[in-house]
């Protein structure tokens, strides 16, 4: 078991002293493009939902035109009640009946 570390011991110190007789010093500066670095492309993440909006639409209202009514002429006589002595419409009921009588506009006498 001696001799045979012995012979490694020896067997490495050869080794040893045959590389460094054959060794070269070499320095150089060596110019090149690195290789490129291979990378994970980002994380895809997805967009949040657009938001539902319900929109009532309200019908718009329809115009309604009312035409006036034709308004009379004005009226050529007037209606007199011989039993109270007054006018129509001061007085909404004659007993004794209407007497019709033409129209004079105040103060024309």
């Amino acid at each position: 078991m001696r001799l045979k570390m012995v012979v490694q011991l020896l067997a490495t110190i050869a080794a040893c002293v045959c590389g460094s007789a054959q060794a070269h010093t070499r320095v150089g500066v060596m110019v090149g493009v690195p290789p490129p670095v291979m990378m994970a492309p980002p994380p895809m993440f997805y967009a949040e939902p657009l938001p539902v909006v319900v929109q009532s639409i309200q019908p718009i209202p329809t115009t309604v035109y009312v035409e006036n009514a034709q308004t009379s002429p004005a009226v050529g006589s007037w209606w007199y009640c011989p039993a109270t002595k007054k006018y129509y419409p001061y007085v909404k009921s004659c007993s004794s009946g209407w007497v019709e009588v033409p129209a004079r506009p105040t103060g024309m006498k």
